[in-house]
């Protein structure tokens, strides 16, 4: 282990480490500057009681006097200002002293914290309580440990509760050191990979442990020898992690690397074995033909009984693609939410075939959605612009991405669109011309029903044919 002092290092002794060759330097100077109130009350306030100076200290002709002002419950001494105004992440501080009273058998307590500039307490240290006696009792050791940099030190001396009117209690050669934790954690042991579906595979590990103070605060985990890690997990008992960032058939090795409050990181870990992704299972949750004459029914022919009903103005059997098609010019084809509908982070493809010669004014056409920006669960959204490309996107738990691609559609003619969600891939196919972006989008779930031809507010309204839609997942 290796400490540094904050303010006067001693020398340090070395010793040879598993990791790394450590070193201890503990504090010998006081950050109190008028801990044996040598210098009267300078530094120190008292709540509830009156401050004076004792001439009979320990071994001096000084000690700090807190006498009871009133009948509170309670009352305490402080250092003011605060001996420490910016603390270092990680860093360690110790406060001790000695205290005695002219009744014995009091509880007087120590106590440090960190606190804000404005004094909201961040860390509470517990407190370390003595039963005052006549003679000079040593208070057991109080400690905090600040979690993060610029905070500050609070340090008090407290009879917590049962006061009594006339009673006081003397301190004195209070002390507070600080120490720096400049030890990195152990190596994270045992890593290993498991592919638990096409698009994700688990990551466990051994915990690591920390010889300082401070403890683990956490891990990052890398894939395949990458020199960015690919995610950080908070927690010094935290053993596992999924990486739904994968696709199907991808093969993956995966190291992790254990970090303090301080900043100090172990080296990474061996690495995984080498673990792939099985191949997707695909099946179609829902196949539109749109080929009724008659009714309001658009029939689901996956055999999932996804079926949908229209609404507005939705003219049914014009020629289409294949069949017959639906025309829309103010209308909508609604399927309610099911789960089959709602991808997680599975592998999903969306086709249709549409055919337009009126092009958006304003906004654009929404050709197949599922959810709008405010869904929790996430968003899939199929659009044509107002230049006539196409357009998809995929909002998950990970993030969104929307792709734009292919030529201008509104000629009157008919044209394949389809948008993939591939593991972290999103591909859009316009005629069978492709183009593809790499971003994560994690799980898509939401409760809202899937439409064809306009937004789910009933705006972006689809001006033109549409045929033969349907829905992959897997």
């Amino acid at each position: 282990m290796r400490r540094g002092a904050f303010a006067l290092a001693v020398a340090s002794v070395c010793a040879a480490a598993t990791l790394v060759t450590a070193a201890t330097a503990m504090a010998d100077t006081n950050l109190l500057a008028n801990g044996s109130f040598a210098s009267g009350t300078v530094g120190w306030k008292v709540t509830n009681a009156t401050l004076t100076i004792a001439t009979d200290g320990n071994g001096d002709s000084a000690a700090g006097r807190v006498a009871l002002n009133g009948t509170a419950a309670s009352y305490q001494l402080f250092a003011s200002p605060r001996p420490v105004t910016t603390t270092t992440a990680g860093a360690m501080y110790t406060g001790g002293g000695l205290v005695r009273s002219d009744t014995p058998g009091k509880k007087v307590c120590l106590q440090l914290k960190v606190v804000t500039s404005g004094g909201a307490a961040v860390v509470t240290g517990s407190p370390a309580c003595a039963t005052a006696s006549s003679g000079w009792t040593a208070f057991p050791k109080a400690t905090v440990t600040a979690q993060s940099g610029g905070d500050q030190i609070a340090y008090l001396v407290r009879r917590p509760s049962g006061a009594t009117a006339g009673e006081s209690f003397e301190v004195d050669d209070l002390t507070l050191a600080g120490e720096t934790d400049t030890t990195a954690p152990t190596v994270p042991g045992g890593v290993t990979a498991s592919a638990i579906s096409s698009t994700r595979i688990d990551v466990s590990w051994t915990p690591s442990s920390d010889p300082d103070f401070g403890g683990v605060a956490g891990y990052r985990i890398y894939r395949d020898g990458s020199a960015t890690a690919l995610a950080t997990v908070t927690g010094g008992s935290a053993s596992s992690y999924s990486d739904s960032s994968v696709g199907p058939n991808q093969t993956h090795t995966y190291q992790v690397s254990a970090f303090d409050a301080a900043g100090n990181t172990s080296d990474r870990s061996a690495a995984s074995a080498p673990v792939t992704t099985p191949a997707a299972s695909t099946q179609t949750v829902g196949r539109w033909h749109l080929d009724e004459l008659s009714g309001t029914t658009a029939n689901d022919s996956s055999g999932l009984g996804n079926n949908g009903s229209t609404s507005g103005t939705v003219s049914l059997g014009s020629p289409g693609e294949f069949g017959t098609a639906y025309s829309f010019t103010h209308g909508a084809v609604l399927i309610p939410n099911a789960s089959s509908l709602n991808p997680g982070t599975a592998d999903i493809t969306v086709s249709y075939w549409a055919k337009l010669t009126t092009l958006p004014t304003k906004g654009d056409y929404d050709m197949v959605v599922k959810g709008d920006f405010t869904s929790s669960g996430g968003q899939i959204k199929l659009e044509i612009q107002q230049n006539g490309q196409a357009s998809c996107m995929f909002r998950g738990s990970l993030g969104q991405k929307q792709i734009q691609f292919g030529p201008n559609l509104g000629d009157g003619t008919w044209h394949h669109i389809t948008c993939k969600r591939s593991g972290s891939q999103i591909i859009e196919t316009v005629d069978g011309s492709s183009t593809s972006f790499t971003k994560a989008t994690g799980a898509i779930s939401n409760t809202d029903p899937v439409r064809f031809g306009s937004h789910e507010n009933g705006s972006d309204w689809y001006v033109g044919a549409l045929d033969e839609v349907s829905i992959t997942v897997g």
